[in-house]
């Protein structure tokens, strides 16, 4: 094996798109298999893509369930509680629930939000927004561990 075979092995997948195009006769040749190259890393492209948005958008219905379902927990854990005499917890349930209440309308923005920087990231404020969009999601987790920890801490100031 000469020494341009190996070097051509060892690239791999150029090599053989190089060895095929040097191998086609006619101009129109040329181009149909260039197509085909383009429409074949279009394809994955698009499934990338499509995986990407998926992730994400299963990413924000997880915070809107759990921002939501911890608030829908809080309330009938407070109907338990409002009637003992704990309205110190019951104060750190209510503020708990208003950090969760919080957290599920920045996981609504979420959605919002990645539609501008959808239809705004081919310019320069794309990227921005794209931090933005981030920063969004991780607020919603962020208020949800800030109501769990408020209702932590009430819980442990009111046990004996």
């Amino acid at each position: 094996m000469s020494e341009q075979e190996k070097t051509d092995d060892s690239n791999g997948a150029d090599s053989k798109f190089w060895k095929s195009l040097k191998n086609l006769s006619t101009p129109l040749e040329e181009r149909q298999f260039r197509l085909e190259v383009w429409r074949a890393k279009e394809s994955r492209s698009r499934a990338g893509t499509n995986r990407r948005d998926d992730m994400f958008i299963h990413g924000v219905r997880g915070l809107l369930i759990l921002n939501g379902g911890g608030a829908v927990a809080l309330l009938a854990f407070l109907g338990n509680v409002w009637g003992d005499n704990r309205a110190a917890f019951a104060a750190g349930i209510i503020d708990g629930l208003v950090w969760l209440i919080w957290g599920c309308g920045i996981a609504g923005v979420v959605h919002f939000s990645r539609y501008f920087t959808a239809l705004f990231y081919s310019t320069k404020a794309g990227p921005f927004l794209s931090f933005v969009n981030a920063i969004f999601a991780f607020g919603s987790l962020g208020l949800f561990l800030c109501g769990m920890w408020v209702v932590i801490c009430a819980a442990q100031a009111v046990s004996p």
